[in-house]
């Protein structure tokens, strides 16, 4: 398998590399850093319910899960925007979200229906002013609608799949696997949710295609993607029900950034039940948010008689997810190649993954010990430090090989295998996936 890594043939394709500025609060970061919390998250309002009155600033919350920092990201810095808030903050704990669907997905954002209401009360507010500023509201008014007849143009081209129908409008991080029959899609989509092949809620795998559908498979409420839990800010004209999950703030160190579920709800009280078991009666106010759930959707492999390239990307809603992995065991297929040039056509993040590259390794290493073996046939072992090297310069001969055969300069090499998650590329993999769901939500 590592040999590939030495052939010249070259074919086109490209890695996105998103890097618009992040604009979302770290529930870790702001209140250790000092900075300003005067700053409120917008959301979509529920009229219905026991709702919150009075506005919630943006907390950075010293829970427990909060002080634990990703080993995988340690080492860099807090960014600070001009709103006083982190841009990029790794760290164990809980995020807020801005906006409920990514910023890549067709159709109109929340932005732009934003901006014609401002755009109508500037008509209506310039019709009592001269002629002139009259038609420059006119002018304005004129482009925004432009520009949401095309975003609505561009949604009736690429419609909401009815399979992403409930997970999409419900607002849940969406990340897309797909790959070729083989390739361990499955097995990659355990291994960032951190479950076992076999455990009752994990990605069926087999040496035989098992992904014919697609499949969604959620996070762990207690892992989350990388120790990360993503909320929406609970903030006037949202509904609390029974049953719910919500995170709780200003309680107690102890309780502070836990999840609790809805009891009952009355007045400005609410009833919550944590996770131990504990019954608590808190205040509205002392409710941070509800969590969102992120899922993985395991889907089949584009370029197929069943799922051909010419319509995988609209018949699959790749537009609809925050991110896409493409997952190869080997090469990258042409149908791959040009998935991931639509990808960076429509500017939704994707990753190149090389999987199961401890198997080339051990080959190599093999190959290494058998031409070690002395005249009289005793065979000899490398040494730990041997090992590494010839690891090293594997992984190395495979990104070469996708650099100069496909024009790849970054490509992920990793083991789905449990005891193989922290070495190679797969902790920066999961660090670089969480920081594009974080751009693509800001």
């Amino acid at each position: 398998m590592a040999n590939m890594a030495c052939d010249s043939r070259r074919a086109p394709g490209a890695v996105c590399h998103p890097s618009r500025s992040v604009q979302l609060a770290w529930l870790a970061a702001l209140s250790a850093a000092g900075h300003s919390t005067r700053n409120w998250v917008p959301v979509l309002e529920q009229p219905t319910g026991l709702v919150r009155d009075r506005r919630l600033p943006n907390r950075l919350f010293a829970a427990a899960d909060a002080q634990r920092h990703c080993g995988s990201c340690q080492g860099r810095q807090v960014k600070v925007s001009r709103r006083g808030l982190p841009e990029v903050a790794l760290l164990g704990g809980l995020t807020v979200l801005s906006v409920l669907r990514p910023r890549t997905a067709p159709g109109p954002s929340a932005d732009l229906l934003a901006e014609e209401g401002a755009a109508k009360e500037g008509v209506q507010a310039a019709k009592g002013s001269t002629r002139e500023k009259l038609q420059q509201a006119l002018r304005k008014l004129s482009i925004v609608q432009a520009q949401l007849e095309a975003a609505n143009g561009d949604q009736q081209d690429y419609p909401l799949p009815k399979y992403l129908e409930d997970a999409s409008t419900s607002g849940k991080i969406m990340l897309a696997v797909t790959g070729a029959s083989g390739v361990g899609k499955s097995s990659l989509v355990n291994s960032l949710r951190k479950v076992r092949d076999n455990d009752p809620d994990a990605a069926q795998t087999g040496i035989k295609e098992t992904t014919m559908e697609p499949s969604m498979y959620s996070f762990r409420a207690d892992q989350g993607i990388l120790n990360q839990r993503f909320y929406r800010s609970f903030e006037e004209g949202m509904e609390l029900r029974p049953k719910e999950q919500v995170v709780l703030h200003n309680v107690s160190e102890k309780v502070d950034g836990c999840q609790a579920e809805v009891i009952s709800t009355k007045h400005e009280k609410v009833k919550v039940r944590l996770d131990g078991g504990s019954v608590l009666d808190v205040d509205l106010t002392q409710v941070a948010g509800k969590p969102l759930d992120v899922v993985a959707w395991d889907l089949p492999g584009a370029g197929t008689p069943k799922f051909p390239q010419a319509t995988y990307l609209k018949r699959m809603g790749i537009r609809y997810f925050d991110v896409a992995i493409l997952v190869t065991s080997s090469r990258f297929t042409e149908a791959e190649l040009m998935l991931a040039q639509e990808l960076q056509r429509f500017e939704v993040p994707y990753f190149m993954v090389r999987n199961k590259v401890d198997v080339d390794i051990e080959s190599e290493i093999v190959k290494e010990e058998e031409s070690l073996i002395d005249d009289d046939g005793e065979e000899h072992e490398l040494t730990s430090v041997q090992r590494a090297a010839v690891a090293k310069q594997t992984i190395q001969c495979i990104k070469d090989y996708f650099r100069i055969e496909y024009g790849l300069e970054k490509v992920y090499c990793v083991s789905a295998r449990r005891k193989l998650r922290k070495d190679y590329d797969f902790p920066s993999l999961e660090c670089d996936i969480l920081e594009a769901i974080r751009i693509q939500r800001g």
